[in-house]
């Protein structure tokens, strides 16, 4: 499972909450192989090294990403609804899977990171409504919000589900 072998992960988490370690935590595991996404390098710096999870947060990041290239080319009222509709049925999948990882393992925070899950949600639920005010007052800028909230979240609070089962700590400070 080391680079050349392809893709790995640090953990793979069955849908029980058991756990497999793949890789050493010291060592990367080239989740994403080496590549740049949307202009960003070193896409592997956005996983969280659980195969489940670092999967899902691809396929919704290139969800948003298709909505927003399709609001760019013909403009908000020409995405077909149920683009966005795949986008919150979506958000609404890895959330509720994200938390019953957490729950499964008995991980710190559930309650907060459920309320940021909420939060974006809302935010989608905006989207959708034309409720705009606050992120730039356009698609653009909203999606431009999402993306970046969904990135921070990534790095910032689903890798304290990580520290959690790779240390039995919530992460440094946390």
């Amino acid at each position: 499972f080391k680079r050349s072998g392809g893709a790995s992960a640090h953990f793979v988490v069955e849908t029980d909450g058991e756990i497999t370690q793949m890789v050493s935590t010291g060592e990367v595991a080239w989740h994403a192989g080496f590549g740049v996404y949307h202009g960003r390098p070193k896409v592997n710096g956005f996983s969280i090294g659980i195969e489940t999870v670092d999967r899902q947060h691809q396929r919704f990041l290139e969800l948003l990403n298709e909505y927003y290239e399709q609001v760019i080319r013909h403009g908000f009222g020409g995405v077909s609804p149920e683009m966005l509709g795949q986008l919150k049925e979506y958000a609404d999948t890895h959330f509720r899977d994200e938390e019953a990882l957490m729950t499964s393992r008995g991980c710190p925070g559930l309650e907060a990171h459920r309320s940021q899950h909420r939060y974006f949600q809302s935010l989608l639920v905006d989207l959708e409504n034309g409720r705009l005010q606050g992120h730039g007052a356009t698609v653009e800028g909203m999606l431009a919000f999402l993306r970046d909230w969904f990135l921070n979240h990534i790095l910032e609070v689903d890798r304290r589900i990580a520290d959690f089962l790779w240390h039995g700590t919530a992460g440094p400070g946390r």
